[in-house]
């Protein structure tokens, strides 16, 4: 039982090598706002009683981790403060510029442009102490590695690592009903997905569920510039590198499917009147064959399909997926550096990745997904192929911080006919350039 208690909110949808108490690093580190850590960086962790603060916008097993973390340490007690994603985003930068900011906080959205102030600690040091690129992916690890002005991803300074679960996104069947259409595999490619609509328009069954009143139709959207585009081009758009763009032929390809799947009547009718949660639990009651959604959506995959559910990359040249890493940044004012940077180390062992599986997310080891069902293997098979080939693409959203809106407004529009697949990229690109440009 947990020493103390803590509210423990569980929301689908939101999205850690045991630490060593021996070893000792000479790396220097950095100085935040308040002092931070400003030697050398330890793997040791003091006697004395210790309390840390974690936030997020909660998580499947964030409250499990801090327990297993506590029991290998009990002098450390994390006090856990999960908060719904919109307030999360509303109040991270307030608390974490105030005078008694978190010691750990979810690296969601705004929490970047904490860095130029010096508001996040610098984890480099710790990386090398620990070993982290030996454990994590380099995809993985680079979502959270930024340049000082905190413009550009996949280079410069670590800030945070990944903490409570990784998530890809991907498409979800029903086995049952591709069965029934007499389908014999899932559909690997655009191409293939094309042909298995078309089947199940002409048996009278709906091809995709989807919502589109939030940000649920973005998940189709990843998965499409992720089978029609290269996947460093859209890993340098998002991560802000310098000439990048999504005003390419392949983007618009991806953009003219929505017009076209909508046109050929493959999405619901009601798609632009529901929510993403909404359209998951509609799809895992049976009404669709097929559902865009990430590896969180198991649970409730599995309470409405059971073995009938079913996941599957429909992919490019490559294994490639739109996730995150779920980081944890750390307080450049945090009082115990090394403790933080042990509980963050503590997210990529083995015995995190199981409380991470159970969570219905996929571990920090990748070495250590769970095969044991048909789901878990065809969910890890993905997962570890998207680490071989370097194919975790962070999700569109972290290109600007006001991309989200023009997502959710753009791809409602290409459903509704509102706008063309030309205006959509120009106009994500338009965005871009006006942060990166």
């Amino acid at each position: 039982m947990a020493k103390h208690s803590r509210l423990r909110t569980i929301k689908i949808g939101s999205a850690l090598a045991i630490a060593s108490v021996a070893l000792t690093g000479c790396i220097g580190g950095t100085t935040g706002p308040g002092g931070g850590n400003a030697g050398p960086v330890s793997t040791n962790i003091p006697d004395e009683p210790i309390e840390l603060v974690l936030t997020d916008s909660t998580s499947l097993t964030a409250p499990a981790l801090i327990d297993a973390f506590e029991a290998k340490y009990p002098n450390v007690t994390i006090k856990y403060e999960p908060e719904q994603f919109n307030d999360y985003i509303k109040n991270i930068r307030l608390k974490m510029t105030s005078n008694n900011p978190p010691d750990i906080a979810a690296f969601q959205g705004p929490v970047n442009e904490l860095i130029p102030g010096g508001y996040l600690l610098d984890l480099t040091p710790y990386e090398e102490l620990y070993g982290w690129d030996d454990t994590v992916s380099k995809a993985a690890l680079d979502q959270w590695r930024l340049t000082d002005d905190a413009l550009t991803f996949g280079e410069g300074k670590l800030y945070a690592v990944p903490g409570s679960g990784l998530s890809i996104v991907g498409t979800w069947f029903n086995r049952a009903q591709l069965d029934q259409l007499g389908i014999a595999e899932p559909p690997t490619s655009v191409e293939e997905l094309e042909a298995d609509l078309a089947i199940a328009k002409a048996a009278g069954l709906q091809g995709i569920e989807v919502g589109a009143l939030d940000t649920g139709a973005q998940q189709m959207l990843y998965v499409l510039l992720n089978a029609f585009c290269p996947t460093a081009d859209i890993q340098a758009w998002v991560f802000g590198h310098e000439g990048a763009t999504i005003d390419t032929k392949c983007a618009r390809d991806a953009a003219q499917k929505f017009i076209d799947w909508s046109e050929a009547g493959y999405l619901p009718t009601t798609l632009t009147g529901i929510g993403h949660d909404d359209a998951a639990v509609a799809w895992a009651n049976g009404n669709g064959v097929f559902h865009f959604n990430g590896n969180w959506n198991t649970p409730a995959a599995l309470e409405g399909l059971g073995d009938d559910a079913g996941f599957v990359l429909v992919q490019g040249a490559n294994a490639a997926a739109t996730g995150a890493s779920g980081g944890y940044a750390a307080s450049a004012s945090t009082k115990y550096p090394d403790v933080v940077a042990a509980f963050l180390n503590f997210m990529t062992t083995a015995e995190a990745a199981k409380i991470q599986i159970e969570g219905g997310l996929l571990p920090v080891d990748s070495n250590s997904v769970a095969m044991d069902t048909p789901l878990q293997e065809e969910i890890g098979t993905a997962y570890q192929a998207v680490n071989q080939d370097n194919g975790l693409v962070q999700f569109l959203e972290y290109a600007t911080p006001d991309m989200q809106d023009a997502l959710t407004a753009g791809v409602q529009s290409l459903i509704l006919g509102r706008m063309t697949a030309d205006e959509f990229v120009i106009s994500l690109q338009d965005l871009w350039d006006s942060r990166h440009g």
